[in-house]
């Protein structure tokens, strides 16, 4: 495949260094600021870092996203080529015809029990109505490799379809799996959908990208056909920012602390009922981000305080004053859960004590092994979570925070994106994957 005159004779500053001409890579990242979501960091932190190891990074993102549950506050990185496409408004069509339907069903004593629009006409998700494609055909001529960022994992199948279009090489980040997501809970005909999609998707790219080991595990198992084009890239901090020694801050209140978005089976119950339990008044719980019903009620009873959303940055300032951070994932039908939340490693990064509510899998085994000190629950059961809290309070009134030298090498940023780099590099010069058309 012949490289593009334009990245052949442009050299980055950062990418000079090592004497390698900088090449061109094309990301469709649906996350980007100024939305902010639990992929956007992933795709900041590549796109700004991607020119110090021989790529020049242009972002394609949506121009006014509209999902309806995404924040949109972060600032837009320098430096960054954008390019934004519209987005038409497929959460609002969905929504009235699941509204209309389910008025005239309650006429008949009927409720409802799924949202049959969104199942059939979301496929694979509502950002199907993103207008990447033709874009992206046009910039990815100027690219040596089209990078798709999942979630929504419809940019993936975009991507594909710019590879057959233009012949790039396509490097998929799924991070979380998509069909062998334990915590989804489709229907059987939507989970054959997704399931012929995502084959369709593995068999056209070069290289899929996973979030944790476990979870490329899972993939080089049901698609042994696929297994050199599987690696794993975990999703890392930002930076070491340790919190101040605990007896510095400690003003009499044990405050625990859990940053970002409930949703799903990733809710805040256990904990709010271990606490009702304690009925310790000393004992805080912080919601950094979007509120819950149960919060909200649980506020007049509890000591709940909930700050709303905030900038990334804030964010991580504002774990630095908790006594424990929380983490809470849902349970998963199988052994094992392989997700592995972003928020795991930003917590890690404090080296603060940390909560997790987790089943078996990648997640709690992360937390043990790097945590600088951990308090997994993996029953799932609201005693253990009440006496793990317990266990914190008594065992970390003075605590001085430490971060594992492992974890720093391991998760830092600019290790993981020289990782990135490194895949773009085999696809560009025609790894794994199967090939596209040629022709400029």
């Amino acid at each position: 495949m012949r490289q593009p005159e334009r990245a052949k004779n442009e050299c980055s500053a950062e990418g000079g260094r090592s004497g390698r001409c900088s090449r061109r890579v094309l990301m469709l990242c649906y996350y980007y600021p100024p939305i902010r979501s639990s992929g956007t960091t992933r795709s900041v932190e590549f796109a700004t870092r991607l020119p110090r190891h021989g790529w020049t990074p242009t972002v394609l993102t949506v121009l006014d996203g509209k999902e309806p549950w995404s924040s949109r506050e972060e600032t837009l990185p320098l430096g960054v080529e954008v390019r934004r496409t519209r987005e038409f408004d497929l959460h609002r069509v969905v929504s009235f015809f699941q509204g209309a339907t389910c008025r005239v069903s309650r006429v008949f004593g009927v409720e409802p029990q799924r949202n049959y629009f969104w199942e059939m006409l979301c496929v694979p998700d509502a950002q199907i109505a993103w207008q990447t494609t033709i874009a992206g055909v046009r910039l990815a001529r100027d690219a040596d490799v089209v990078y798709a960022s999942c979630s929504p994992f419809s940019s993936a199948i975009s991507a594909c379809l710019i590879k057959r279009a233009t012949g790039r090489p396509v490097v998929l980040d799924f991070r979380d799996p998509w069909s062998l997501n334990t915590h989804h809970r489709d229907t059987a005909l939507r989970r054959r959908m997704i399931e012929r999609l995502e084959q369709y998707a593995l068999k056209r790219c070069n290289f899929v990208i996973l979030n944790s080991e476990g979870a490329a595990h899972l993939y080089r198992e049901k698609y042994p056909w696929a297994r050199d084009k599987v690696t794993a890239i975990p999703n890392g901090y930002d930076a070491i920012d340790l919190a101040p020694p605990r007896d510095a801050r400690c003003d009499g209140k044990f405050t625990i602390m859990h940053v970002g978005q409930f949703y799903g089976s990733r809710q805040p119950d256990r904990i709010l009922d271990a606490l009702g339990e304690i009925g310790d008044p000393s004992i805080e719980f912080v919601q950094v981000g979007p509120s819950t019903a149960r919060l909200a009620t649980e506020a007049a009873r509890l000591p709940v305080r909930i700050i709303p959303s905030v900038p990334h940055a804030e964010a991580l300032s504002l774990m630095k004053s908790a006594s424990l951070l929380y983490l809470v994932q849902g349970r998963v039908d199988g052994p094992a859960d392989v997700a592995v939340a972003a928020k795991t490693y930003e917590y890690i990064a404090t080296g603060l004590p940390v909560l997790a509510d987790c089943p078996p899998g990648d997640n709690a085994d992360t937390i043990e092994r790097f945590a600088s000190k951990a308090f997994v629950v993996r029953s799932g059961r609201m005693e253990d979570v009440a006496a793990a809290i317990r266990e914190a309070r008594a065992t970390t009134r003075s605590w001085a925070p430490t971060v594992n030298p492992e974890f720093v090498r391991r998760f830092d940023r600019e290790h993981l994106t020289e990782e990135l780099a490194s895949v773009l590099r085999r696809a560009a010069e025609g790894g794994a994957g199967a090939p596209g058309r040629t022709g400029r």
